[in-house]
């Protein structure tokens, strides 16, 4: 049976407190860590691209900073199984996407469908692209999310965004954005819909009634499209 998805972590030395978090979720998963040698922050992601196992169907690359489920695998890999054709896949969707996620929530669709990638965080592609996309990139100067989101639509590729997302970033300055625009630095970096919002970063230790009924929500949500 083949290999439904792989995964790789684009890494910051700066943040390797968070590498252990990642790998209890996630296993044995290969990282590609800028230790301050890497050419630019394309290297390191295209580096993280190269980390795809070779066998897959797809391949994910996820930030050092995200904040997944525990079965977030099973789950990742039920929305690609869904698909009834090829997308760019993002498990992340923050605020750039709220009107289209509200208007799809309130008719109980499980994604937003869009023709721009919004975020470089959780984008999965068929592994098969992988070398095709990075050679497209390689030739064109904008940031990583931008380089990608040019060639998925010079593919014809839309974005497809599951709802409610299974990734969330932690609320912690930008590596990449301090480093280069520091005007950014501390712009907010959240989904809009997180199915466990008790890991928002908020407070680990108490569950606000606000987030209890908002990730039982999700959670009901998420449980009605997969048994249906």
């Amino acid at each position: 049976m083949a290999k439904i998805l792989s995964v790789s972590i684009m890494a910051h030395i700066s943040r390797q407190e968070y590498f252990k978090y990642l790998t209890d979720k996630l296993g044995d998963i290969p990282f590609a860590i800028d230790r301050g040698n890497k050419i630019n922050i394309w290297q390191n992601c295209k580096d993280a691209w190269r980390l795809n196992d070779g066998k897959s169907d797809w391949h994910l690359v996820l930030q050092d900073d995200s904040i997944i489920p525990d079965n977030f695998i099973e789950m990742a890999e039920q929305v690609l199984s869904r698909l009834k054709k090829e997308y760019v896949v993002s498990f992340y969707a923050g605020e750039k996407l709220r009107p289209a996620i509200e208007i799809n929530k309130e008719k109980g669709l499980p994604y937003v469908i869009d023709r721009r990638l919004h975020n470089e965080n959780a984008i999965c592609i068929r592994r098969e692209r992988v070398e095709e996309m990075i050679n497209f990139c390689d030739r064109r100067s904008a940031t990583d999310d931008r380089k990608i989101n040019i060639w998925s639509r010079s593919k014809g590729l839309s974005v497809y965004y599951p709802i409610p997302s299974i990734v969330q970033h932690r609320i912690i300055p930008s590596v990449y954005r301090a480093l280069h625009r520091e005007y950014l630095k501390d712009s907010p970096r959240q989904a809009v819909w997180y199915i466990e919002e008790k890991d928002c970063g908020c407070n680990e230790e108490f569950e606000c009634e606000k987030h209890q009924k908002e990730r039982q929500e999700a959670n009901d949500f998420w449980l009605d499209v997969i048994t249906n």
